[in-house]
């Protein structure tokens, strides 16, 4: 996943076209790969005898959980990302980690330019964070970026702009990578 993140930033530069569709491809398998990964792990995990599952252990599944639904947001796969965020919310209800799902829900609406729907997300994301104690992210293994935050807080900004005129926001620009709309050097 790290080395597909490294690709998406070289594909930011000039090259020629041949090996643009090259690197593209690769970060694609690359990324692929590592959401198939990460699936691996939570279920190799969810198999366990409960008894026998160690902290560590439920940490690497939270992670795998989200990070397998961050590949799928980094391809462009909406679907698959959001099906996989909502399950994360879902088996993490009563976390903070929580709220990363939420967040990133709401950055997949807007750039879908589905305005309303990321309005409501956001608007429970807000509620989830503010049920939340203030030492909720003090916690060095919550999975929240900030490139995550960055995501939110800006989708939070445009839905305020948006609240201000129209209601309407125009679909994303075609020819944009996938997952690079929003932060450069997202996770």
């Amino acid at each position: 996943r790290n080395s597909a993140m490294e690709i998406a930033q070289d594909l930011a530069g000039a090259m020629p076209q041949i090996r643009r569709e090259e690197l593209e491809l690769l970060r694609k398998k690359r990324l692929k790969g590592a959401g198939d990964s990460y699936a691996n792990v939570a279920a190799a995990i969810a198999k366990q005898e409960p008894r026998r599952t160690t902290d560590l252990d439920r940490v690497l599944m939270r992670n795998a959980v989200f990070y397998q639904a961050d590949c799928a947001f980094e391809l462009g796969d909406d679907a698959a990302a959001l099906r996989l965020y909502e399950q994360a919310t879902q088996q993490y209800a009563g976390e903070p980690s929580a709220l990363v799902a939420r967040t990133q829900a709401v950055a997949i609406f807007m750039r879908q330019g589905r305005t309303a729907e990321a309005a409501t997300e956001n608007d429970r994301a807000k509620r989830h964070l503010a049920s939340l104690p203030k030492s909720a992210f003090d916690d060095p293994n919550v999975p929240m970026s900030r490139a995550h935050w960055e995501r939110w807080l800006e989708a939070d900004s445009k839905l305020k702009q948006l609240a201000k005129g129209d209601g309407q926001e125009p679909p994303a620009k075609p020819g944009n990578p996938p997952g690079q709309a929003s932060v450069p050097g997202n996770r």
